[in-house]
């Protein structure tokens, strides 16, 4: 559920979500972990999910590599998100 929540963007339930216990570092059949299914370029509250989901303890292990050869803390940066960096 969390992935999906972060997918769609949903910060409330993904907050809901890991209040309850809901694992930030969970691995999809694909492998991934939630902050590896946020989308800056989709969801303007991107980078306060990955915010959230690194209060409770998710990190990166890889970083997607998006349009422009940059990853998601290469577009933090640009768009002066530097809490998130």
């Amino acid at each position: 559920p969390l992935h999906y929540a972060v997918e769609e963007g949903r910060l409330e339930l993904a907050d809901i979500l890991l209040r309850n216990r809901a694992d930030p570092m969970a691995k999809s059949v694909d492998g991934a972990t939630p902050l590896e299914w946020v989308q800056p370029g989709r969801h303007e509250n991107a980078y306060d999910m990955i915010m959230l989901i690194c209060k409770f303890g998710g990190r990166f292990e890889k970083l997607a590599v998006y349009s422009l050869d940059e990853t998601i803390l290469h577009r933090a940066a640009r768009v002066n998100r530097s809490d998130v960096v």
